[in-house]
């Protein structure tokens, strides 16, 4: 079998926001957006640390975000409010 390209390769890490801001909010969710975030490998291969830095660039870009509300019920920000009402699943595309 030829060496598996580091591209090709999965990049197993658990990710932590350690930084946001709040940027209102909708219903009772309020809605912050990502400025840091840590990672902790689960791999611990030191050769993952240029991929790491690659990704928690992209995340703390300030184009991600995520809601939040006190009574733990938060508003899933993946579906549109037609079909939140419709129906309460996530909507996978918005995964990675």
């Amino acid at each position: 079998m030829g060496k598996q390209d580091k591209g090709d390769s999965m990049l197993h890490s658990l990710v932590v926001v350690t930084g946001c801001s709040s940027v209102g909010k909708v219903q009772d969710s309020e809605v912050f957006r990502v400025t840091q975030t840590d990672f902790i490998s689960l791999t611990n291969d030191p050769a993952d640390e240029d991929r790491i830095a690659e990704v928690r660039k992209v995340l703390n870009s300030g184009h991600f975000y995520f809601a939040w509300s006190a009574t733990g019920v938060s508003m899933d920000l993946s579906l549109n409010a037609h079909r939140r009402i419709l129906e309460d699943t996530t909507d996978n595309r918005f995964f990675w």
